[in-house]
């Protein structure tokens, strides 16, 4: 049976889509208030906390790595269904395939590692095992599928997936320094010298706006 390469990125957005730098900028802004879109619309409230930036490098990413994406964020916990969350992550500019989200019950997660991990019950469910829980119910499960995966994460909760994070920092969140290191783990090709768009350091507005 021919083997299928799913590569699967796990995203944070409070720390990567975002950083104390941007929110900075946001509430210096003499034009409108932060977090207000000119609608004043919900939708351009969470938007507006959002770096185009960064969601340009997101796509950058997804672009060079084909990796689809799963939200694991405690974002996901504002969507009630992924058609929710794959209209808001649409709407900002987001170009790369959203899958899914983590789960959010820690039973379901306790109860499934216990069941398909060596693991056995964890008492304390950090975000590692939600992770390692959504790749147990829709990846692993699929005997002709090869999967990989990375974590985007500014927090270190991963538990026993601490070696596939790559780690931003929530103070700057998501960087060219990142693709590089995303395109290293799933073994592509990556030059910042093909890519010198992505090294613009200015402030940007707000996603979706």
């Amino acid at each position: 049976m021919e083997q299928i390469l799913k590569r699967v990125i796990f995203l944070d957005v409070d720390g990567v889509l975002n950083s104390q730098k941007f929110m900075h900028f946001k509430e210096g802004q003499t034009t409108r208030h932060f977090g207000v879109s000119p609608d004043g619309s919900e939708f351009g409230f969470w938007a507006s906390m959002i770096d185009p930036k960064a969601v340009k490098i997101l796509n950058k990413i997804t672009d060079l790595t084909g990796a689809e994406l799963v939200l694991s964020s405690t974002w996901r916990k504002s969507f009630k269904m992924n058609v929710e969350m794959r209209e808001f992550f649409n709407k900002i500019g987001v170009t790369g395939k959203m899958v899914g989200k983590t789960p959010t019950n820690p039973d379901e997660v306790r109860k499934v590692l216990a069941e398909k991990t060596e693991l056995g019950w964890v008492d304390r469910v950090w975000r590692g095992h939600e992770i390692d829980c959504f790749l147990q119910q829709f990846y692993y499960s699929r005997r002709n599928w090869k999967t990989e995966f990375v974590i985007l994460d500014d927090d270190s909760d991963m538990a026993h997936l601490m070696d596939r994070l790559i780690q931003t920092r929530n103070d700057e969140g998501l960087t060219a320094h990142h693709v590089a290191k995303v395109c290293h783990a799933f073994g592509v090709p990556f030059s910042i010298f093909d890519h010198e768009d992505l090294l613009d350091d200015s402030p940007t507005d707000s996603a979706g706006e």
